[in-house]
């Protein structure tokens, strides 16, 4: 299992009441599954339908694995310009 640093970033920041925070996961899957238990059903439904970016690029699927160090970005979907 990884160390990884989550950021979040619009409504995801405020669903967690923080901006980042250290997890441990191997995978998208756990990832989120952690999210949800430490930070509730507010940011829970928010990665519903939010995207998540590893090192800068798109997770695509909840089984791709997780490295030591890695950064994933929550990005919810926003409007505005």
């Amino acid at each position: 299992m990884g160390r990884v640093m989550v950021r979040f970033f619009g409504g995801a920041a405020t669903a967690a009441a923080c901006q980042q925070f250290e997890a441990t996961a191997s995978d998208i899957a756990q990832l989120r599954t952690v999210l949800a238990d430490t930070f509730g059903p507010g940011l829970d439904q928010v990665l519903t339908v939010s995207s998540l970016l590893v090192d800068g690029a798109v997770a695509t699927d909840d089984a791709m694995s997780l490295a030591d160090s890695a950064t994933v970005d929550v990005l919810p979907p926003y409007a505005g310009g």
